[in-house]
């Protein structure tokens, strides 16, 4: 193998890389988060310490290659008591913590940023949130279908993806999870637009090419668990 971390000590739920490639994320069920350093394999920090509840997924904020220091390193977690929190890793520092000011988030399972780093969405238990970067404000609430094509999940939604900005115009995420089918949600109308039913995606196991034109789900199935789909 390339990289082999020290042991975690718990089961690890979502690993990202950074995107210069220097750490790696980790979160769990024991709700703290680890950032390896990728060179030695060592824990270089631990993140959200005093928190209990799992950590499902984390996602690094992405970075302009001009952008100063200090505003690199930005990571953000979606967790089950419902809010979503973002530290700055190098500093250990929280930044922020939000959710639904509704108060309507039973649970957080996953989060996603848009490619241009403005907009954050992360999914639940049918739904979806889209908050915007800066004020941290929910901008918009994803719920059910269009009555025709889809109705939108039925169960957990344990993956969501921004679509790259060449598809869709940066309004479009793609989500999947335990009801065995992807949704396609437009952010302007506030719904599923269509699906495709068959993948079972029980974790951070979603992703799209550069280009949009495919996608690739992974199943918790023993039968050709990994598919690519013609966008």
């Amino acid at each position: 193998p390339g990289f082999v971390s020290e042991p975690c000590g718990v089961e690890a739920f979502s690993v990202r890389f950074a995107p210069d490639g220097a750490f790696l994320a980790a979160s769990g069920s024991h709700g703290q988060v680890s950032i390896y350093n990728v060179s030695t394999g060592q824990e270089a920090y631990r993140l959200n310490r005093n928190e209990k509840h799992p950590v499902k997924q984390v996602c690094w904020r992405p970075e302009r290659e001009d952008a100063p220091l200090r505003t690199r390193g930005v990571l953000v977690g979606a967790s089950t008591d419902g809010k979503l929190r973002q530290w700055h890793v190098t500093s250990g520092r929280l930044l922020q913590e939000f959710g639904d000011p509704n108060g309507e988030v039973g649970q957080l399972l996953c989060v996603d940023y848009s490619p241009d780093g403005t907009r954050m969405a992360a999914g639940g238990l049918q739904e979806l949130w889209v908050f915007d970067e800066e004020t941290k404000q929910l901008a918009v609430k994803l719920k059910g279908g269009d009555s025709l094509t889809t109705a939108g999940h039925s169960s957990r939604v344990l993956a969501a993806r921004f679509a790259p900005a060449s598809c869709g115009d940066g309004n479009l995420v793609v989500s999947g999870g335990w009801d065995n089918t992807v949704q396609f949600w437009d952010l302007r109308a506030g719904h599923a637009v269509r699906l495709i039913y068959g993948p079972h995606i029980c974790g951070d196991a979603l992703d799209m090419e550069q280009q949009g034109k495919l996608l690739l789900t992974g199943s918790w199935r023993e039968d050709e668990p990994l598919e690519l789909w013609d966008f």
